[in-house]
């Protein structure tokens, strides 16, 4: 498969078979983030890995995979939760650097999972100080994401659209598979 069909094939998953991941697996995954792009090669980030069940599932309960809220469910079913997460971590105040590094790290680890046959979902909604106590973090440590990390239990296949069609495709109710991605001639302009 060449990298351009690798990337699109690359997805969200929000639906996880409840199967442990290897640690070997979680390692590879690391070990690609490692690699990744880092802003005047700082390498800043620092990787928590939670495995452990009861962990677990404090994790996904304040995340917003299982947050109910204001009478709306969560990303996705507890019976679909995640078996493990990675807590993305820098010192201090995260800044737009640590982001970027977040980022090209996260792609790095989304393009392994492929080849590992797991599936990854970056959460920017947890509540970061219940769970950088719960982790035992160091105090110095701010979680600028979670990634969590499981079997896929979900194909999500992207599509190019047109923007006058984004609506059709914008269903939280169902929690498509199918996930809009606009056509590059709506996205560039030269110059």
């Amino acid at each position: 498969m060449d990298l351009l069909d690798l990337i699109k094939k690359r997805r969200s998953i929000k639906k996880f078979k409840q199967k442990p991941v290897e640690r070997e697996s979680l390692l590879n995954l690391i070990e690609t983030a490692c690699f990744s792009h880092s802003i005047c090669n700082r390498q800043n980030i620092r990787y928590w890995v939670v495995q452990d069940p009861a962990k677990v599932d404090f994790v996904y309960q304040h995340s917003s995979l299982g947050w109910v809220i204001d009478g709306e469910d969560g990303l996705t079913d507890e019976k679909f939760a995640p078996p493990a997460y990675i807590a993305v971590t820098v010192p201090g105040s995260a800044s737009h650097a640590d982001y970027a590094d977040a980022g090209a790290a996260f792609q790095n680890m989304a393009l392994m999972s492929l080849q590992t046959q797991l599936g990854l979902f970056w959460i920017h909604a947890f509540s970061e100080e219940i769970l950088k106590s719960f982790l035992n973090l160091p105090e110095e440590q701010t979680i600028i994401a979670l990634i969590a990390v499981g079997h896929p239990a979900e194909s999500p296949v992207a599509i190019n659209i047109d923007p006058v069609d984004a609506d059709k495709f914008f269903n939280l109710k169902d929690k498509a598979q199918k996930v809009p991605k606009l056509k590059t001639k709506y996205i560039v302009s030269w110059r």
